[in-house]
């Protein structure tokens, strides 16, 4: 089975990423966001994608 490919009007959803966002990285998702963006397509990111995952960890409880 193949997806179909993203058009205009399509959302794509940012629910976790693999690795922390840093502030290296904020400038390059910026502009591939910007880039999509521009291409069409709509990016929604996850309530705490931004969250930094070590406190949200320590914060839970096991």
């Amino acid at each position: 089975m193949l997806a179909k490919h993203i058009q205009k009007g399509d959302t794509i959803g940012v629910i976790a990423q693999s690795e922390p966002i840093t502030k290296d990285c904020e400038e390059e998702i910026k502009q591939a966001v910007e880039y999509m963006k521009n291409q069409g397509v709509k990016i929604k990111f996850a309530k705490y994608v931004h969250e930094n995952p070590t406190r949200i960890w320590r914060n839970s409880k096991a």
